[in-house]
């Protein structure tokens, strides 16, 4: 997984999401990153951070979840305060919730490596696939 992070630059994206055992696909704010506002508790490894939008449902902590990125919505940044923080977020849910509906990238959440079975070994991260038709509800 860390290889495949290497390529991605560092910043919030706005994404689509699947979660094993449940049905929809979710709009989602990913941060791709270290996490620096926090000192002391910056992350050494690259990793991705996804908040979903909308009724999730139960917690998901354990289920697999698949997620593509579709577009580039800032660099990552240090922010001067946990206010700062949270406000950056609000506007970050927003730009997401926004762009997500834009055709282009609305058209992902279409995409077969999220409607696929969550199982299958067959299936790796940015394989080059068409798309198909939805079969399941884009949130």
């Amino acid at each position: 997984f860390a290889s495949a992070l290497a390529e991605v630059p560092v910043g919030v994206y706005c994404g689509w999401a699947s979660l094993s055992g449940r049905a929809g696909l979710f709009k989602a704010v990913v941060n791709v990153g270290y996490s620096p506002t926090f000192v002391g508790e910056e992350n050494r490894e690259k990793i991705v951070e996804a908040h979903l939008l909308g009724e999730v449902g139960a917690d998901f902590y354990g289920e697999e979840m698949r997620l593509i990125l579709a577009g580039f919505q800032r660099p990552e940044k240090k922010f001067p305060s946990f206010p700062a923080l949270l406000a950056a977020i609000k506007q970050d849910i927003e730009d997401a919730r926004t762009g997500l509906d834009e055709e282009s990238l609305a058209a992902l959440c279409r995409h077969p490596f999220l409607q696929q079975s969550h199982k299958s070994e067959q299936d790796l991260p940015f394989r080059e696939q068409g798309f198909m038709e939805a079969q399941s509800e884009c949130r």
